[in-house]
């Protein structure tokens, strides 16, 4: 990737050369200027120009166009820039640590701007590598603009290092040796060992990069369905995170960062960091990737790490057999516990659940819970327990019907509330049907007359005290099997339902039964 005119140079010199193809428009900075000149096109920079600048032999400042494809990044961080402080670097190191990147801070001039270098082990296309950085940056909530963070490779020329002001910094920014004190080819030597040493492989942090940008759209879809809903969760996060296993977790957590440290860790490892991501880390800018709809996700995350991290302490990986660790991972990720071992919850925390929750603390300022869902239900469990109650001591002491209709007329409760309180009858009628689905058979409701009578239906004191409610009881029965019989009779191609005036008129041309003494 040397420039076609490149000099005799040899060594670290030479090498050095070979990073910067693109000699054409270059740019300086004339002694005294504030502001950078472009050369013309026709005034290619030669080598002699470059190692001058570096050798401090040159007045001016110089610098190179990016050409189409680059062996390293920069991020350009100017004094007084919100992310010139130790908290921002380690910040930014530990991100890029975790898109596979490792990050070379320098001085870049006199002014004491920083540039961090993100060196690559091979040629890759600088537009793809800035505009995948740059999208990673945005996505991090990082802002980019002159004077604050600016992203090469880019269409502007670039400062090029080792010239007056560079320095070596350490990870909190402080000065660790200075261009000045070094011979130019000592400091050429250590610059190409920093290129040596901290290069990453660009198709890792690219799937790593592209993993994460696709997570994180996944969450901000997430996020504007949330505000469709127009649900305020504030108050409520620690909802979300009833199944997180802390110890699982921060194993997961310390795996992600380390890798495999020893023999015989993947399998555990693998669990540790899937249950890691399930669940997202705020502090490392990894978001939540939890359910079916992430398994792919993780999978992918999970692939592109014991990949880059297995630290040599996996043989299944040291030998190519790819095979066998993609399926534990897979089987990792779509894992979930068998449904016959779940115990049903009454009062789960359903996806329901939590927007009752919501809905409810913000109607009344107050945090609710499951449990209050128990107390309710239980007051209303009382509560109608008490009118069925009720209602058919009313119907037995007026010597009426117990039909499912009644009970629901007079307690307003529907048919499965009245159903599932059955015991109520049960209980107070010995002989009662055990369900309530249907009216009560009009013969065997005799029975529930005979029993609660003292003597029986047949004693003297029984007829003649309850003579009258006897007739009722065998008057209404025979009106309600007559209408039946005539209503399915007159209605048979058309089920619907008749009203009681109706009803009245069908059985007019017959009087009501007659009993015998």
């Amino acid at each position: 990737m040397a420039s076609s005119e490149a000099t005799t140079y040899d060594g670290v010199r030479q090498e050095f050369l070979s990073l910067y193809p693109n000699r054409i428009q270059g740019i300086l900075r004339p002694p005294g200027c504030k502001k950078w000149t472009t050369v013309s096109k026709h005034l290619p920079i030669a080598d002699e120009t470059i190692i001058g600048a570096i050798a401090g032999e040159e007045e001016s400042f110089w610098g190179i166009r990016w050409a189409e494809q680059t062996r390293f990044a920069v991020f350009d961080i100017d004094p007084g820039s919100k992310y010139q402080t130790v908290e921002e670097l380690q910040k930014l190191t530990k991100c890029l640590g975790a898109i596979g990147l490792r990050a070379t801070t320098y001085q870049s001039s006199l002014r004491r701007g920083w540039h961090i270098y993100l060196f690559l082990d091979q040629w890759q296309n600088s537009s793809e590598v800035q505009a995948l950085l740059k999208a990673w940056l945005i996505a991090n909530n990082y802002e980019i603009r002159n004077g604050t963070l600016e992203v090469s490779p880019d269409g502007r020329g670039f400062r090029l290092p080792l010239q007056q002001g560079f320095a070596w910094l350490d990870k909190f920014g402080n000065v660790l040796q200075r261009r000045e004190d070094l011979a130019t080819d000592n400091a050429l030597r250590l610059f190409l060992d920093d290129l040596d040493q901290n290069s990453s492989d660009w198709t890792i942090s690219k799937s790593l990069i592209e993993t994460q940008l696709n997570a994180k759209a996944h969450a901000n879809e997430l996020d504007n369905n949330a505000h469709r809903k127009a649900i305020d969760t504030e108050g409520f996060d620690e909802l979300f995170n009833y199944r997180l296993l802390s110890e699982k977790y921060e194993n997961g957590r310390q795996f992600w960062q380390t890798g495999l440290m020893a023999n015989g860790q993947r399998h555990d490892a693998i669990l540790a960091v899937e249950h890691y991501l399930w669940h997202g880390d705020n502090g490392q800018n990894i978001p939540a990737m939890p359910g079916h709809a992430n398994d792919h996700l993780r999978y992918e995350l999970i692939r592109a790490w014991v990949e880059q991290k297995h630290n040599g302490f996996c043989n299944h990986i040291r030998r190519g057999n790819w095979r066998k660790v993609e399926t534990q991972i897979k089987r990792a990720v779509a894992w979930r516990r068998p449904t016959d071992t779940i115990a049903y919850e009454e009062y789960a925390l359903t996806e329901r659940a939590v927007e009752r929750l919501v809905a409810l603390y913000k109607a009344t300022g107050r945090v609710w819970s499951t449990e209050d869902f128990r107390k309710g239900n239980e007051g209303r469990r009382k509560t109608a327990r008490e009118k069925i109650k009720q209602a058919f001591e009313l119907l037995v002491s007026q010597g009426r019907r117990v039909t499912l209709r009644q009970l629901m007329r007079l307690t307003g409760c529907c048919n499965k509330t009245i159903s599932s309180h059955s015991d109520i009858w049960k209980i107070s009628i010995p002989g009662a049907l055990s369900s309530v689905g249907g009216d009560l058979n009009s013969f065997l409701a005799l029975d529930l007359l005979r029993v609660s009578a003292p003597g029986g239906i047949n004693s003297g004191s029984f007829l003649e005290k309850n003579l009258l409610a006897v007739s009722l009881f065998f008057q209404e029965a025979f009106l309600d099997s007559q209408f039946q019989f005539r209503y399915r009779s007159a209605n048979r191609s058309k089920r619907r339902p008749l009203s009681s005036a109706n009803r009245v008129s069908l059985l007019s041309d017959r009087g009501p039964p007659r009993f015998s003494s």
